[in-house]
């Protein structure tokens, strides 16, 4: 709500390893108020601007392209992205059905299967646009899901189950060949002691971000993040839910906490050996940090180099993203991890890439006190406070299409 960068025959430690000698290191400040090099997008600047803004999510098309859909005029397109050149090759208007359909209303993912990208409208209507043929219209299914609790729908595609899930569409919802509903009413369950059980998954789902990941011979998928109405305001979630696919037992969901509350941040799974997050708006220390520029890792495993790093424990690099410039959405970004490369498209349009050895570097050295390098290991979400009141209210906005000045 998941490309190869410059091909040949470089293996994927030969990636990893290579360095940039264009790459610059302002210094910015630790939260122990030390100076340290932030962590560093290649060559210390984007490496596009793009003429539109894109707050929705990146679909990888091949191993040298991805797509990105976005709002020009009111007109819904998507153009692609060649990560090799760092240029877009086509760009195609695409027409629906539905006059009032809004890209931003949107969750969306491709399934392999079909290479067909399902959208969830609204929460509501299911559509498909056929990658095939470069098709240009977005056509209903029509087929609906329902959605209880104030949640909203998460769609993903497992590459180890070979399905497209719908993650919390209710048992009513229309059901079809070409997905799976996954419902949270019957997930993490509570007696309310009159012998009826009841969902805890309550308002949690808008603008949450969903990986695969495969640990413990199984495989999984997360959902986190996004936007909760609590106290009647909307505040960044705190909540990270994993579901055991194929699993039935009633282990198959468990509940977790993220780093902090957050919203649109970047997201990735790296080998899965590491949940990281990059940017967006988070809850630090009772107050709303937007936008925040922390990296945070979360290990899924215990094998790992760095001193006194553990599975399960979320930790922040000592080292924090910088963007130049005051540009709304420079810190809110939508990521894909290929090949030891990092693409992030920021919400403002602009096209960056990181290396994920400068991030492996800081994971290796692990948790260390001065905090000028390595990791930080973060108090859990739950001894925060995590019931304060928010420092201002927090509203995702469509930040919207860059308008064309009118020719005189």
């Amino acid at each position: 709500m998941g490309c190869c960068l410059g091909g040949g025959d470089d293996t994927r430690d030969d990636k990893l390893n290579k360095k940039d000698s264009n790459e610059i290191t302002p210094l910015t400040k630790s939260s122990s108020g030390g100076a340290t090099s932030p962590i560093q997008f290649e060559s210390g600047k984007a490496k596009l601007k793009l003429p539109f803004n894109c707050q929705t999510p990146i679909i990888k098309k091949n191993n040298n392209e991805i797509i990105l859909f976005y709002t020009e005029r009111k007109v819904t397109k998507y153009s692609t992205l060649n990560i090799n050149e760092a240029k877009i090759t086509s760009t195609v208007e695409v027409k629906c059905d539905n006059d009032d359909f809004d890209i931003f209303n949107t969750v969306y993912a491709l399934n392999e299967n079909d290479n067909k990208v399902y959208f969830i409208e609204n929460n509501t209507n299911i559509l498909t646009l056929d990658l095939n043929e470069n098709a240009n219209e977005i056509v209903s299914l029509n087929k609906t899901i329902t959605t209880s609790n104030d949640n909203y729908a998460s769609i993903i595609y497992n590459d180890a189950t070979k399905k497209l899930y719908v993650i919390g569409a209710e048992e009513k919802s229309d059901e079809d060949e070409n997905y799976e509903l996954v419902p949270y009413s019957t997930a993490i369950t509570v007696d309310k002691g009159n012998g009826k059980m009841e969902s805890k998954i309550k308002g949690f789902g808008l603008y949450a971000r969903a990986v695969n990941v495969k640990r413990d011979g199984a495989d999984y998928i997360y959902i986190c993040g996004g936007l909760a109405v609590k106290q009647g305001t909307a505040q960044p979630e705190e909540l990270l839910l994993t579901y055991q696919l194929n699993n039935y037992s009633d282990k198959q969901w468990v509940s977790r906490y993220t780093s902090q509350p957050i919203v649109r941040e970047g997201i990735i799974n790296y080998d899965n050996q590491y949940i990281i997050t990059f940017g967006g708006t988070v809850m630090r220390n009772k107050k709303t940090e937007d936008p925040c520029n922390w990296v945070y890792v979360l290990p899924l495993t215990d094998n790992n180099k760095g001193h006194e790093v553990k599975a399960n424990e979320w930790y922040g690099l000592s080292k924090r993203l910088s963007v130049k410039g005051k540009s709304e959405g420079k810190l809110y970004f939508n990521a894909v991890e290929i090949d030891g490369i990092v693409h992030f498209i920021s919400y403002n349009g602009k096209y960056y890439t990181m290396k994920m050895n400068d991030i492996l570097t800081e994971i290796n050295i692990g948790s260390k006190a001065e905090q000028t390098e390595g990791l930080v290991l973060l108090q859990p979400w739950t001894q925060q406070g995590k019931t304060a009141t928010p420092t201002k209210a927090l509203t995702i906005t469509n930040m919207g299409p860059k308008q064309e000045p009118e020719k005189k």
